[in-house]
């Protein structure tokens, strides 16, 4: 699979799994070794603890960590801001 294909992939795999993606940004760090990175604004992330926030986004790609396609994927996953008052 192509370093694009995987940004592709990994992208469609977040916005498909995780309620209420607002936004989701995947970067190639280093495609040579498999590093990657992701920004995901999603209300399922409201009230939810980071350590579990990260635990959720990497059990997606369980499989790819595992066999190396894959090397590193840092993760920055949080709540949208709250609604601006009127």
């Amino acid at each position: 699979m192509s370093t694009s294909s995987l940004a592709t992939s990994i992208k469609e795999r977040i916005e498909s799994n995780i309620t209420g993606c607002v936004s989701v940004e995947v970067k190639t760090v280093d495609a040579s070794s498999g590093k990657y990175a992701v920004i995901i604004v999603a209300s399922a992330f409201q009230g939810v603890p980071l350590i579990q926030r990260h635990r959720a986004v990497q059990g997606l790609f369980e499989k790819e960590l595992q066999d190396g396609s894959i090397h590193a994927l840092e993760i920055n996953a949080k709540p949208p801001p709250p609604a601006a008052a009127a």
